[in-house]
């Protein structure tokens, strides 16, 4: 479901808790091998430290960790539980929503929502050109001041 308000648009809502200081880099979403849950690996920050290696296989089961750098499980235990990998799961299903959502539009999120600005011209053309370049800079800049993150990974 979507809702405009001008040339905004929302996607959907999901909320992460601000307790929570967590997120994930360098995702690989496999939707055609997810079946009960998101089929996925991905990289897992705590307080904006990588401290382990998140996946799940997609049958239904739980999250695997596996601690890097030095790090043990008692750095990332307090998001093995039921709440932290449903969190975990909306992260992997905001990555590829962001992903499919960015050819042509600015995406971004404010509030745990997620909300488009179309861009006619489209993503990949416009940074083609300096003038593009510029003008999706200008954008990115003038939303980050009303309070939105722009979660592009495209520009």
């Amino acid at each position: 479901m979507s809702i405009r308000f001008g040339s905004v648009e929302i996607i959907y809502t999901f909320v992460v808790m601000e307790k929570k200081k967590y997120e994930i880099k360098k995702v690989k979403l496999h939707e055609d091998m997810s079946e009960e849950t998101p089929c996925f690996s991905a990289q897992l920050f705590v307080e904006g430290v990588y401290v382990a290696d998140v996946s799940n296989s997609g049958h239904g089961g739980g999250n695997r960790f596996r601690a890097v750098n030095g790090f043990s499980y008692k750095d990332y235990a307090h998001l093995d539980n039921l709440d932290d990998e449903a969190d975990i799961f909306g992260l992997v299903y905001e990555w590829g929503d962001v992903g499919r959502l960015q050819r042509d539009k600015i995406v971004l999120k404010k509030d745990g929502n997620l909300y488009t600005i179309q861009m006619s011209a489209g993503i990949g053309k416009m940074k083609k050109t300096p003038q593009g370049i510029t003008m999706l800079k200008r954008i990115a800049l003038r939303e980050e001041a009303k309070g939105y993150k722009v979660m592009n990974r495209n520009f």
